[in-house]
């Protein structure tokens, strides 16, 4: 595979958990505009994405519902948030090689202190202003694992606002 195919992202699948349709539609335009090649599964709170990667119902289904190589969580959702779903998360061994990162509106230093301090990657900030997000989009799909699956993505935590 070409390395331009491997930072398009031709066969990853990114789980994105967000409850706002706009944030997911702004979401999949800014990883459209970076021409970005996979698929984004969404799920509205951490209990559907738990449900997600465990298999369970519908998404027993890996054809439809692949694994995901990326996980990007929002902090405020309903039902389970962001932080209780990196409470699970990161218990969760076998999931330990998915890098998951943070885009949340909360620019709270306790939010985004307690995101790292709980397994996640990174910590994004959103932002209206579109040339910025596509800045922050180019770091979220830099942590995309490499496609000939040595994995190495890094393992910095720190946060971008």
């Amino acid at each position: 595979m070409e390395a331009k195919e491997k930072r398009l992202g031709r066969s990853s699948t990114i789980l994105l958990l967000e409850d706002i349709e706009g944030d997911v539609f702004l979401f999949r335009r800014m990883l459209g505009k970076l021409d970005f090649m996979g698929q984004v599964r969404v799920a509205e709170n951490g209990t559907v994405a738990k449900s997600y990667l465990l298999g369970w119902g519908d998404f027993g289904d890996r054809i439809y519902y692949p694994m995901p190589k990326l996980i990007v969580a929002d902090i405020k959702m309903p039902r389970m948030s962001g932080i209780e779903f990196l409470e699970w998360y990161r218990d969760q061994h076998f999931f330990e090689s998915i890098p998951l990162v943070v885009f949340s509106g909360s620019q709270l230093d306790e939010d985004r202190d307690r995101a790292l301090s709980l397994g996640a990657t990174r910590y994004f900030v959103k932002t209206g202003d579109f040339p910025e997000l596509l800045r922050r989009g180019r770091e979220i799909l830099a942590l995309l694992p490499d496609m000939d699956g040595d994995g190495e993505n890094g393992d910095s935590r720190e946060a971008i606002a």
